[in-house]
């Protein structure tokens, strides 16, 4: 870049060339979106300037990049990442580069990370049981867990499952389940219903149909 200044309609001549480096804008962030609660397994995406490669990482970690995408003609970008670390608060940042010059960091967007899911030890895999099974497992000690049918986490086979100091829990189905095929699902939550955790699956396990009914 070269300068040259005026004076009335007097100009002086231009200056030196001074030399500098112009670098992408720093790119947006749309999700997830800021204080939301993720998954492992999540997808990060936002708008940028076509063709340059947007960079995710944790602010924390600007080193170790989580992944990158190539911003597309409509300005946009995503990626798919599996994200590690212990569970709670953290805050995404991203960087947009061409040819090796890169941006400046974006701005942090604070996510929540969900612990992981619990596990199922009982009903084991084929085995029989009564319409209100017992179920068991394990999961990070500390807040209750919530047990829904597989086909319906609206329906609630057991709310605020206490679990112990070393993690165990046990609790019997508060709702008879249809006879035949049949799976659980289970997460950590907050007590009000906001998830803590991924949601765990149980194994397959077959349902005692009714005395009396076909089958029975």
């Amino acid at each position: 870049m070269r300068v040259k200044q005026f004076y009335g309609e007097k100009e002086s001549g231009f200056g030196a060339d001074h030399a500098l480096r112009v670098v992408p804008a720093k790119p947006m962030i749309e999700t997830p979106a800021a204080g939301q609660a993720v998954g492992r397994r999540v997808a990060i995406s936002g708008f940028g300037y076509p063709g340059d490669t947007v960079t995710g990482a944790w602010a924390d970690a600007l080193d170790r990049p989580l992944g990158s995408a190539v911003v597309q003609e409509n300005s946009t970008w995503s990626f798919w990442v599996e994200l590690e670390g212990s569970a709670g608060e953290r805050r995404l940042v991203a960087q947009q580069g061409f040819d090796g010059y890169p941006s400046g960091w974006s701005g942090e967007r604070p996510i929540v990370l969900r612990s992981d899911p619990p596990t199922f030890t009982a009903p084991q895999p084929g085995q029989w049981v009564p319409a209100r099974p017992v179920f068991e497992g394990t999961v990070r000690p500390g807040a209750p867990l919530e047990l829904v049918a597989w086909y319906n986490a609206d329906e609630v086979l057991a709310p605020d499952v206490p679990n112990t100091g070393s993690g165990d829990w046990q609790t019997e189905s508060e709702q008879d389940l249809p006879w035949g095929a049949g799976w659980a699902m289970a997460r950590q939550t907050d007590g009000d219903g906001g998830p803590v955790s991924d949601w765990g699956d149980s194994d397959r396990f077959e349902v005692l149909p009714p005395e009396g009914s076909p089958g029975s």
